[in-house]
C-alpha cells in the first residue's frame, strides 16, 4: 500500500512538472534542476494516459490482494446433514414398497 502511495506521488509530481514546464517560456531554465522540458499537448496526453493506466493497474492489484486475504480468512464450511432416501427409486416399472 505504501508503495502505491509513493508511486502515485512520483507520477503526480512528474505530471505537475510537465504541466508547469508546458507553461514556461521556450528557453526556460530552472535554477535547481537545469533546463526545463516542454511537452507538446500530444505528449502531455500520453503522459496522462500512462498515469491513468498505471493507477488502474495498481487499483486492480490492490483489489486482488484484498480478495485473496478475504479468501484466506473465510470460515470453514459447516457440515449439513443430508436426507437420503431409504430405498432406491426405480428407473422403470412399478414402484417398490421398502
Amino acid at each position: 500500500m505504501e508503495n502505491l502511495l509513493n508511486n502515485s506521488r512520483m507520477i503526480g509530481t512528474a505530471l505537475a512538472l510537465a504541466i508547469i514546464s508546458a507553461a514556461a517560456p521556450v528557453g526556460a531554465v530552472d535554477a535547481k534542476r537545469g533546463p526545463v522540458t516542454i511537452l507538446t499537448p500530444g505528449q502531455l496526453q500520453n503522459l496522462n494516459a500512462r498515469e491513468r493506466r498505471f493507477d488502474y493497474q495498481q487499483r486492480q492489484q490492490f483489489n486482488r490482494e484484498i480478495d485473496n486475504q478475504a479468501l484466506r480468512r473465510q470460515q470453514p464450511r459447516i457440515e449439513v446433514p443430508v436426507v437420503k432416501p431409504r430405498c432406491p427409486l426405480p428407473t422403470s416399472g412399478v414402484a417398490r414398497a421398502c
